[in-house]
C-alpha cells in the first residue's frame, strides 16, 4: 500500500508532495503585469456539487484533493472587471474584493474560475471560523484555491476532460499573485490520501474522475469523503441562558427530510462575544409561537424558544447517533451563501456507485435461474449447528465494475429512480443491498422468499412474487416447497450477496423470508410477534409495549431482539434453535397473545378484526406458522420515504420516535459504525420450555 505524508507546516499545498508525478501546491510568484481585458466577463454558471460517500474511490482515473473549509467561488474575470459569485449566484465581489483585485493580474481576456474562497491558520490549514472572524473584521488575509477552468479567452471549456481543464488552469495561474492557489491533486491512492488528511485535521478530500467533463450538478463524477463531521444545519430554536446578558445558551439544529425540518441536537460552544449578539438580534427578529421542528424531544419543548428556519449555521461534531442526533458539536460561524431549504440529510453513497458505468439501455439476454435440488430433509430433533454468523461487510468490499455490474450482476437501466421523493435509484438500491449484506444476510439467504417486487419504482404497480420464473438473475436460486394443496413448487431463495443484488435488478425492494431455512422447512428458527397498532396509538406506547413483552418472554426464558419495521409497529424476535415444530411453536404464539389480550383488553388485542383494533395494538401470532413470511431485517419497504426495517437495541428503542425512522441513506450510515445491535442473535440458540408451553397453552 502507497504511503501519502503530507507536510504538516505546508497545509493544503504540501497534500500531492508524496508523488513525484503530481505537481502539487505549487504557489506562484507574484506577478504585476496584466493585460487588458476587452471581453466581457462571462455568466455565472451553476456549479458542479460532489456527493457524499462513505469511503473514496480508487483507481488511477480518480483524482484526489483536499475538502476545503471555505467558500465555495465562481470567479468571472472580463472586461477589466472580476466578480466572484457565491454557488447560489450571490455576487459577493464586496465582501472578497482583496481576491477580485488580484485576480484581474491574470494574462487572461475573460475566464470563469471554480474554486475555494479560505482563510488559512498558521499551519496553513483552511479554518471557516478564521474566515468568518476575517469577513466581519475586514482585514483576515484570505486565499483563493482554484480548481477548475470552466471558460478561458472565451472558449467554453466544460465538455473537456477534468485532466486537461487542470492542466491548462496550472499553466494559467503560474505567476499569479500570491493570494490564487492552484489546487494541486494526486491520482488514485484515495484511502490514503484521505487519512493522511485527517492525520492533518484537515476536513477531508473531493475525488473526482479525471477523465470526466464539467456538469452543473450534483453528481458522482466528484465524491466526497470526511473526516471528521463538518456541516450546515438549520437553525430552528434557542435555549434562553441564565447568565446575565448572554441572549441565549444554545441553538437548536435541524436538516430538512421530505420538505421537513428533523431536530439534530442542540450547540451551545463555539461563540464569541460579537457572535453571541449579533445571532441574538436575528433569533429576536425572527421568533415565531410553534416549533419548526416534527420531532423535537419533549425535553426540548419544554425550554424552547422558536424561530423561522431561515438561519444556517457551519457545524463541526464527531459523529452522529443512531437516531441522526450531533455529538460534541461546535458552532464554527453562519452561512449567508446557501438557502435554508438546501440545508438536507446527505446521503453517504458507496463509492463502488461511481465505478458502476451506466449500463446500456439494451436489454441483455436473461439467464434461465437454476433449479437446486431439493435438500435433504432432517429428522426433528434439538440442532446442534448454530445459525450462521454474518460475516464483517463494508462498501469497499463492492468490486469496482466497467461493465455495470455489482458483485457480479448486471444492471439493467441502473439510474431508474425507484423512490422518486428520494431520487434512489435502482443502482443506490443495488450498492444499499450490497453494503448491508454482511448484516443482513444470516437472516435471509438458504430461506424461501417472497419479495415485493417494484419494476418502475414504488409510484407505481407494485406485486408480491414468491415463485421462480423463466427470466431472473442466475444470482437468485430456487428451493422446491411442497405446498397445502401437496404440490411442489419452487421458491424464490438467494445464498450471497449477489442474490441481495439481483433482487434488486428485477426491482425488488422488500424481502420478506419465510421462519424456517431451507434445509428444514418443518422446524421454525425464530418466534416473531408483530405489534401493529391502531393509527390512534403513538409509537411510545408500541415501543412500550414491545418491551413489556420482551420481559415476559423473559421469564418463560426466552431471549428477544426488537426490530422496526419501517412502517408503523415493531416485531420482537425470539430465535429458536429449529428443535421444535410448526404446531408447538404456533400454539404458544397463540397462547402468549391470548393471555396477554385477557390480561390487558384495553391495551391489546389478538384479534385482526379492525373495529376491535380501535386504540389497541395488535399483536399478530399468525406470522408463526408454515409459509408465514415477516420483513427482513434492513430490508428497504416500498415506501415514498425509503424507510428501512431496522434491528435496534432494547435500550435505544424508548429514544426512537417512529418505526420508520431509518431509511436507506440513514441505515448506510449507520453501518458504518460497524456496532450491530443484534450482534448476539446468531449465537442466541433456544426452545420453548416444557412449562412455558404448559403455562401458555
Amino acid at each position: 500500500m502507497a504511503t501519502v505524508r503530507l507536510q504538516p507546516g505546508n497545509g493544503p499545498k504540501g497534500v500531492a508532495t508524496a508523488y513525484a508525478a503530481a505537481k502539487a501546491g505549487e504557489r506562484p510568484s507574484r506577478s504585476t503585469a496584466a493585460k487588458k481585458n476587452h471581453a466581457a466577463p462571462p455568466q455565472f454558471i451553476s456549479p458542479q456539487l460532489a456527493t457524499l460517500v462513505t469511503a473514496p474511490p480508487e483507481g488511477e482515473e480518480w483524482v484526489h484533493e483536499i475538502k476545503y473549509d471555505g467558500y465555495r467561488a465562481m470567479a468571472a474575470i472580463g472586461g477589466g472587471t472580476c466578480h466572484i459569485y457565491t454557488r447560489s449566484g450571490q455576487d459577493w465581489t464586496h465582501k472578497f474584493q482583496s481576491i477580485a483585485t488580484a485576480l484581474l493580474s491574470l494574462r487572461v481576456s475573460s475566464a470563469l474560475l471554480d474554486g475555494e474562497i479560505v482563510a488559512l491558520d498558521a499551519e496553513g490549514r483552511s479554518r471557516f471560523q478564521l474566515l468568518q472572524n476575517g469577513l466581519r473584521q475586514s482585514h483576515a488575509p484570505l486565499t483563493y484555491y482554484v480548481f477548475d477552468l470552466l471558460e478561458l479567452d472565451g472558449k467554453d471549456l466544460r465538455a473537456e476532460p477534468l485532466r486537461e481543464r487542470k492542466e491548462i488552469l496550472r499553466k494559467l495561474l503560474k505567476g499569479a499573485p500570491d493570494a490564487i492557489r492552484y489546487s494541486a491533486d494526486i491520482a488514485g491512492h484515495g484511502q490514503d490520501v484521505l487519512s493522511e488528511c485527517c492525520r492533518l485535521g484537515l476536513e477531508g478530500i473531493i475525488s473526482k474522475r479525471a477523465d470526466k467533463p464539467y456538469v452543473s450538478a450534483r453528481s458522482m463524477g466528484w465524491l466526497k469523503s470526511k473526516c471528521l463531521g463538518n456541516d450546515e444545519f438549520v437553525i430552528g430554536g434557542y435555549r434562553v441562558s441564565d447568565k446575565k446578558g448572554r441572549p441565549f445558551a444554545s441553538l437548536l439544529l435541524g436538516e430538512f427530510v421530505d420538505g421537513e425540518l428533523h431536530y439534530r441536537g442542540r450547540v451551545g460552544t463555539g461563540f464569541d462575544t460579537a457572535m453571541l449578539d449579533q445571532l441574538g438580534a436575528k433569533l429576536h427578529r425572527l421568533e415565531r409561537k410553534t416549533t419548526p421542528f416534527v420531532d423535537a424531544p419533549r425535553e426540548v419543548l419544554r425550554d424552547a424558544r422558536w424561530v423561522k428556519p431561515e438561519l444556517v449555521a457551519q457545524i463541526a461534531f464527531t459523529e452522529r447517533t443512531a437516531d441522526g442526533i450531533l455529538r460534541h458539536p461546535a458552532f464554527l460561524g453562519l452561512r449567508g451563501d446557501k438557502p435554508a431549504r438546501e440545508v438536507q440529510t446527505p446521503m453517504a453513497r458507496s463509492a463502488t456507485q461511481a465505478a458502476v458505468k451506466k449500463a446500456p439501455a439494451k436489454k441483455a439476454p436473461a439467464k434461465k435461474a437454476p433449479a437446486t435440488k431439493r435438500p435433504p430433509q432432517k429428522a426433528p430433533g434439538r440442532k446442534t449447528t448454530p445459525i450462521k454468523a454474518p460475516r464483517k461487510s463494508s462498501v469497499k468490499d463492492a468490486p469496482e465494475s466497467t461493465d455495470g455490474s455489482i458483485a457480479g450482476v448486471k444492471l439493467t437501466h441502473p439510474q431508474r429512480v425507484l423512490f422518486p421523493d428520494q431520487g434512489i435509484t435502482k443502482l443506490d438500491l443495488a450498492a444499499y443491498f450490497f453494503a448491508a449484506s454482511g448484516r443482513m444476510l444470516p437472516y435471509v439467504q438458504e430461506r424461501p422468499l417472497s419479495i415485493v417486487r417494484c419494476p418502475e419504482g414504488v409510484a407505481d404497480q407494485c406485486f408480491f412474487q414468491k415463485h421462480t420464473k423463466k427470466g431472473l438473475p442466475g444470482a437468485l436460486k430456487s428451493v422446491p416447497v411442497t405446498e397445502s394443496d401437496g404440490a411442489t413448487a419452487q421458491y424464490l431463495m438467494l445464498d450471497d450477496a449477489a442474490g441481495l443484488v439481483a433482487v434488486a435488478q428485477i426491482g425488488g425492494i422488500e424481502i420478506h423470508p419465510w421462519g424456517a431455512t431451507a434445509d428444514d422447512l418443518d422446524h421454525p428458527e425464530r418466534l416473531i410477534f408483530d405489534l401493529d397498532p391502531d393509527p390512534s396509538v403513538p409509537f411510545s406506547a408500541v415501543a412500550e409495549a414491545a418491551i413489556d413483552i420482551r420481559k415476559l418472554l423473559q421469564t418463560a426464558g426466552l431471549t428477544s431482539f426488537a426490530l422496526l419495521t419501517g412502517g408503523k409497529g415493531v416485531h420482537v424476535i425470539a430465535p429458536l434453535d429449529q428443535s421444535q415444530d410448526w404446531e408447538t411453536v404456533k400454539g404458544f404464539a397463540r397462547g402468549f397473545a391470548t393471555k396477554l389480550t385477557d390480561s390487558e383488553p384495553q391495551r391489546f388485542t389478538a384479534t385482526m378484526s379492525k373495529a376491535k383494533r380501535r386504540g389497541r395494538i395488535f399483536i399478530d401470532w399468525l406470522r408463526n406458522e408454515r409459509g408465514a413470511t415477516a420483513i427482513a431485517p434492513y430490508s428497504p419497504r416500498a415506501r415514498a420515504t425509503a424507510s428501512v426495517a431496522a434491528p435496534v437495541t432494547w435500550s435505544e428503542l424508548p429514544k426512537i420516535d417512529a418505526a420508520n425512522a431509518f431509511s436507506i441513506p440513514t441505515m448506510l450510515q449507520r453501518l458504518q459504525k460497524n456496532s450491530d445491535p443484534w450482534a448476539k442473535y446468531t449465537t442466541t440458540r433456544q426452545h420453548i420450555s416444557e412449562q412455558a408451553l404448559s403455562f401458555f397453552a
